[in-house]
């Protein structure tokens, strides 16, 4: 079971005040289709490659369509107009 960590940070340039959701992992992965299906963005595994190509998903600042992109700790992923930071609980 993942868990989340909600945190309010402020981006100097911008001068914008943003949330950041941080995914906890219990394992030493997730896969961004996974991802998607726990933060209730797709309903069902098999929704992952037709969201992917419909909406906008960066993984590290890089944009990508991969539903098994493995992510790990410290890998930040925006997901439209929602960010998430990984990270593994130790």
């Amino acid at each position: 079971m993942s868990a989340f960590l909600l945190i309010l940070c402020y981006n100097i340039n911008e001068g914008m005040v943003y949330l950041v959701k941080k995914f906890i992992l219990k394992t030493e992965f997730i896969t961004l289709g996974q991802l998607l299906k726990a933060t209730d963005k797709i309903g069902s595994g098999g929704e992952a490659k037709f969201f992917l190509f419909n909406h906008k998903c960066l993984v590290n600042g890089v944009h990508t369509q991969e539903r098994g992109k493995k992510l790990r700790d410290k890998d930040v992923v925006i997901i439209e107009k929602d960010t998430f930071i990984i990270a593994h609980d130790s």
